[in-house]
């Protein structure tokens, strides 16, 4: 599947679903049920909420410096961030894992998916925010005081209409559905559904696809 493709969508889509990571399910997952509508910087990525914070907050910044850029199986680690991202995913070596960001042609589609990201406000009027963590990979607890943090920052950021759904995968089998809205328009959700392998990466079920699209949709 080539994830280079940029979606050039021109109308009135009064809505944008919008992927934080932390790793491709969660584009994969927007693409697949048509509402992929562009790109954003981090869809074809693994990232962490320590580093999407302070991305936003450094307004891309260190994301964008070259000086921060290793080469790494063709692909790129960005040395920056990369201690972070290990807490979380063990065994990667790079945190681009679709791009070669010293290749001019992937470094314009990270600026332009950057640009898109600051100017979704001027472009939508609803901005539905999705987040995945596998935090079943170090049976890690999830922070809440960070997740209020980062919709904080987005508040500030698009206004307070948007919307944070952050889905915390705690086992790879999971059979309990829990949705706190921790406050308004932030949402942390257990969700029921068992990871499968697909797109070489841990999927969720049909059951937890479907669920998935309904919360974000509804």
């Amino acid at each position: 599947m080539n994830n280079d493709k940029e979606y050039n969508f021109i109308g009135n889509k009064d809505t944008i679903y919008v992927s934080l990571g932390n790793y491709c399910i969660t584009s994969f997952l927007l693409k697949n049920a048509n509402l992929k509508y562009e790109s954003h910087p981090y869809d074809w990525m693994v990232s962490c909420i320590d580093n999407i914070i302070h991305s936003i907050e450094n307004n891309f910044k260190e994301m964008l410096d070259s000086n921060n850029y290793e080469s790494i199986e063709n692909y790129t680690k960005n040395k920056f961030y990369f201690e972070n991202i290990v807490k979380l995913f063990k065994n990667v070596s790079h945190d681009h894992q679709h791009h070669n960001l010293f290749n001019e042609i992937d470094y314009n589609y990270l600026l332009r998916c950057v640009e898109r990201f600051n100017n979704l406000h001027l472009r939508y009027n609803k901005i539905i925010f999705i987040m995945i963590i596998p935090s079943y990979i170090t049976n890690s607890i999830l922070d809440t005081n960070k997740v209020k943090k980062l919709f904080d920052i987005l508040v500030n950021k698009f206004g307070n209409t948007i919307k944070l759904y952050c889905f915390n995968i705690e086992e790879e089998e999971n059979k309990v559905f829990k949705c706190n809205e921790i406050q308004n328009n932030l949402f942390i959700i257990n969700l029921d559904t068992t990871l499968t392998d697909n797109y070489s990466m841990k999927y969720f079920c049909q059951n937890g696809i479907d669920k998935f699209i309904n919360i974000i949709t509804s």
